[in-house]
């Protein structure tokens, strides 16, 4: 009831309901976690509008890069680890052969020893910089990990300890490296992460990281374990009420940026970022097509800490259907100007 009070201010309208008209295209939108989520709606199937049929993966595409994020962000509690596996060069040059063996056998021994574990995975291609196999394009395993809710402080400790020294004895097996460097220090490293913003650097700077790889070694990111992704509310929008929502949102996303741009903290002796470092995504969202719905990150109910019924998107909810309701009012006056 406080979110439908928050959504319609002083009219009466349910917290989801379906489109009003069979032929009028209408949206979802979901507020997660840390994300708003538009989606095209086919109001005569009443199914999500279908996407194309996949092909082979080459590389790690843009899409799958959002969806990653997305995903992220639609996750309500902070991840716990950030853990990275690599191979060492007596066993890299075979990684076509062992690469997704290898990574299930890890994720076999993860859920044995912890039952509730969840984590998100990532595989990038990284040229090696130095050794036998300089420059070769070799798979590394970027991954964020929920332990269960029951892990004392003492377990954890042990995980982290020596930068992940129990974790690094298993890929070490698994691999059948004879390298000792690979056991002592770089096999698989495990760092804590203290805070969400400290989970979405890690996130921007390793799984999220464009490349350009194009090397079709299959899916390039999943998860491990079930993930809940609980909204705050579901509701719909018209074609009409859609459309001044997603000028809102080009207005806010807009400003948000230059803001950013003023305040960005200038470290000597780097050189301050221009403003169109910060404007890539307003220029990508504007560009974004009606019709597909969109996504917008920063407004979700964990990210807006103001009482419901004064938080950023719930104000451009309101607002979106006010400007609609006035559309409609004058599309009517001006066919029957004399009533």
């Amino acid at each position: 009831m406080v979110i439908d009070n928050a959504l319609s201010g002083n009219l009466s309208r349910p917290l989801y309901f379906p489109a009003i008209h069979r032929n009028e295209s209408a949206y979802t939108l979901s507020v997660y976690a840390d994300v708003v989520q538009c989606a095209a709606i086919n109001t005569v199937s009443g199914y999500k509008v279908d996407k194309p049929n996949k092909t082979k993966l080459h590389g790690f595409s843009n899409s799958s890069r959002h969806a990653m994020i997305e995903f992220l962000a639609k996750v309500v509690d902070v991840p716990d680890l950030f853990v990275t596996l690599t191979y060492s060069d007596d066993v890299a040059e075979q990684w076509y052969l062992n690469m997704r063996r290898d990574f299930e056998a890890f994720r076999k021994r993860l859920e044995r020893a912890y039952p509730d574990v969840r984590a998100m995975w990532r595989i990038e291609f990284v040229p090696r910089k130095s050794g036998r196999l300089y420059g070769r394009l070799i798979p590394h395993f970027h991954m964020l990990v929920w332990l269960p809710d029951d892990t004392t402080d003492e377990r954890k400790s042990i995980i982290l300890a020596n930068d992940g020294q129990l974790w690094r004895n298993a890929w070490h097996e698994i691999t059948h490296s004879h390298d000792p460097n690979h056991l002592a220090a770089f096999g698989c490293k495990v760092e804590p992460i203290k805070s969400r913003k400290h989970a979405y650097a890690y996130c921007s700077k390793y799984l999220a990281k464009e490349n350009e790889e194009n090397v079709p070694a299959g899916r390039r990111w999943g998860r491990i374990g079930q993930f809940e992704h609980p909204t705050e509310c579901d509701t719909t929008l018209t074609t009409r009420e859609y459309i001044h929502f997603k000028r809102l949102l080009n207005a806010y996303i807009k400003a948000d940026a230059l803001k950013r741009f003023r305040n960005q903290k200038i470290v000597i002796p780097f050189k301050p970022l221009p403003a169109s470092y910060y404007l890539k995504f307003y220029e990508h969202f504007i560009k974004m097509n009606v019709k597909t719905g969109s996504s917008v990150f920063g407004l979700g109910f964990i990210s807006q800490e103001n009482p419901i019924g004064n938080r950023t998107i719930y104000r451009m909810i309101r607002h979106a259907r006010e400007l609609a309701a006035l559309d409609h009012t004058a599309t009517i006056e001006t066919a029957h100007p004399f009533g």
